[in-house]
C-alpha cells in the first residue's frame, strides 16, 4: 500500500442536512489523503447549549479537524498514545478559540484534545503544532464562508443538485456531498 498524503475539503456546511462535501476524485485506491473537515456553524448551533454558539457573528464556518482517510473509506485512528498538551496550543490559543471553537458543549481545549489524539496521531511526519497551524491556514486560504455566501442565499432552501454546483464552482473542482444520518 502506498501512502501518499493529499489535501481534500470536507465541509460540513449543513446546506442540504448534515452533509460533508469532498473533491470527486481524491487519490488512487490504498492512499492516504487528508480530509479537511469544516463545520457550518448555524446548522450545529441551531440547537446546541454549546458557550460558541451563543454569538458567533459573521464566523459562519469553523475546523472541525483533519482527518487522514484512506481511499477506500477507512480511516486510522488513534495511532500513538501521544495527547495534547497546553504548551502545544498556547501559542496558537487565541486564533484558535475563534476558528475551531467547539460547537457540542465540550471546552475548546478538551475538542482539540479528541481531534489530536483520534486523528493528528494518525498523521505521521508533522509537528504537533503543525497540525493545528496547518489546518488555520487552509481555512484562510480556503474561505469556504465566502464561498457559501456568495453562491446561495443563506437560510433559503436549495436542493442537493444546487448545493454541488455552488460550492463546487466556488471551490474550483467538482464536489460531493456525503450526508449523515441518512439526510
Amino acid at each position: 500500500m502506498r501512502l501518499r498524503y493529499q489535501m481534500v475539503t470536507v465541509a460540513a456546511i449543513a446546506l442540504a442536512g448534515a452533509c460533508a462535501v469532498e473533491p470527486a476524485q481524491p487519490a488512487e485506491d490504498g492512499d492516504l489523503y487528508l480530509l479537511f473537515v469544516q463545520q457550518w456553524r448555524p446548522e450545529l448551533c441551531f440547537q446546541s447549549e454549546a458557550p460558541a454558539c451563543k454569538h458567533y457573528g459573521d464566523n459562519l464556518v469553523t475546523i472541525h479537524g483533519i482527518w487522514p482517510e484512506f481511499t477506500n473509506g477507512s480511516y486510522p485512528t488513534y495511532c500513538t498514545q501521544e495527547q495534547l498538551t497546553e504548551d502545544i496550543v498556547a501559542p496558537i490559543e487565541s486564533e484558535l478559540e475563534v476558528a475551531w471553537p467547539s460547537l457540542a458543549g465540550s471546552t475548546d481545549f478538551e475538542f482539540w484534545s479528541h481531534e489530536f489524539e483520534k486523528h493528528r496521531t494518525c498523521w505521521q511526519g508533522v509537528a504537533d503544532t503543525e497540525y493545528f497551524q496547518t489546518a488555520l491556514m487552509w481555512r484562510a486560504n480556503l474561505q469556504l464562508a465566502n464561498i457559501v455566501e456568495e453562491s446561495v442565499e443563506i437560510g433559503t432552501p436549495i436542493s442537493l443538485d444546487e448545493a454541488v454546483r455552488a460550492v463546487s464552482a466556488g471551490v474550483g473542482t467538482k464536489v460531493y456531498f456525503n450526508c449523515s444520518h441518512g439526510k
